[in-house]
């Protein structure tokens, strides 16, 4: 059986152009710190990998650094963390904003700020999973009168699991309002949001994962604002000019040049949008009287991304049955000991009891009308036709 891989939010394959320089074997394994020449090439490549983040991202070394990392979840820790350090060397308070929706890591650092005594506020969302800018300002400002350290966002620009897209314009008008440090979890836009190489150069700190756009996993970067001040958060020789210690991944930071200039070079945004446009019609016939597609009245959706809930089922009893059919989705809820739990974002959308039942699709940024219709919409059909009716 020809199995489907329908789980890109959560890892993508590595990148065709990935898999072919691996196959050369001419793998750069030196130490760019050192000052032979199997070091100096190591960091010659380095050097132009960066460039090449740069050009990709439309950003400049004279407005933002380039820092790169294990990933996305290194990188909100240490914002988080760093700017806390900085704060209590000033003898400040600072105050922490994020979305209910946020990742488990984001939230992890509210909750353990509120268990230090420290502030944090959530942002305000509607039904859909759309900011609602008026109401979190005003929530913003209201904490702010308790503190007097700086203010630091988190902004998830494309979310995970709904795919609900929040413009950068937003985060813009979050900052001018709020004058707060913006951080933009932009892990999930690289071929995922049309404009996802258009870095609003106003805003401070934009964090990737690799793994999510084609390249390694523990392996990211991070564009950092050259006004930012924060601490760092691991220390050691003063690689990376003391943003971040430990010697540089050479093969993580070529991998993911090379994965990403393949992306730009091949991807057309437009047709992409097609297909997730016929697949969102596809889903909302099928589920009626069976379930929903979450966030359909969005106002700005990826490219890429389905989430939705089997009104009778919970998701570690409906993911057999696509596993089976040789789909494999991922669930909008985690599983553990063989038992769905209610997923944080289905809960704070309102689905209340229904927050265990959901369910993701997710493609890659090559995924084409071909795919949907010779392979994808069969296979889905199936499993759909399968599911037992039942008003919510």
């Amino acid at each position: 059986m020809d199995r489907i891989y329908l789980d890109h939010n959560a890892t993508s394959p590595l990148a065709p152009a990935v898999t072919r320089w691996l196959a050369k074997g001419d793998l750069l394994w030196g130490n760019p710190s050192s000052q032979h020449q199997t070091g100096k090439r190591a960091a010659h490549a380095l050097d132009e990998a960066r460039s090449s983040l740069y050009k990709t991202f439309q950003l400049t070394p004279k407005t933002h650094a380039l820092v790169y990392h294990s990933g996305a979840t290194e990188a909100v820790n240490t914002t988080v963390a760093g700017l806390w350090l900085a704060e209590a060397a000033r003898g400040t308070r600072p105050l922490f904003v994020y979305s209910p929706l946020d990742h488990s890591c984001v939230r992890a650092q509210a909750a353990r700020l509120n268990s230090m005594g420290h502030a944090t506020v959530e942002l305000v969302v509607d039904r859909e999973g759309q900011l609602q800018l008026e109401e979190s300002v005003t929530a913003i400002k209201g904490a702010q009168q308790q503190v007097d350290g700086r203010t630091l966002i988190n902004f998830t620009w494309v979310h995970n699991e709904t795919g609900v897209v929040w413009p950068l314009a937003l985060a813009v008008a979050l900052k001018e309002q709020t004058k707060a440090i913006i951080h933009v979890d932009a892990a999930q836009a690289p071929g995922k949001v049309a404009n996802c190489w258009q870095l609003d150069p106003q805003l401070d700190i934009y964090s990737f994962s690799s793994h999510k756009a084609g390249g390694f996993k523990g392996h990211g970067h991070s564009f950092i604002s050259v006004n930012f001040v924060g601490q760092p958060l691991i220390l050691g020789g003063g690689q990376q000019k003391g943003a971040r210690a430990g010697t540089e991944n050479v093969m993580g930071a070529l991998a993911l040049q090379f994965a990403l200039e393949e992306m730009q070079a091949q991807w057309k945004p437009s047709e992409q949008l097609n297909v997730i446009d016929q697949m969102r019609a596809f889903m909302d016939e099928q589920l009626k009287g069976k379930g929903e597609r979450i966030a359909r009245g969005a106002q700005e959706l990826n490219l890429n991304t389905i989430l939705f809930v089997i009104n009778k089922l919970p998701s570690d009893m409906s993911l057999p049955m696509f596993d089976l059919a040789g789909l494999e989705v991922s669930a909008g809820a985690a599983c553990s000991s063989g038992a769905a739990k209610p997923s944080h974002v289905l809960e704070n959308l309102g689905l209340g009891a229904r927050a265990k039942n959901g369910l993701r699709l997710s493609t890659s940024w090559g995924f084409n009308t071909q795919d949907w219709e010779q392979k994808l919409r069969p296979a889905l059909l199936q499993v759909l036709e399968k599911l037992p009716l039942s008003a919510p």
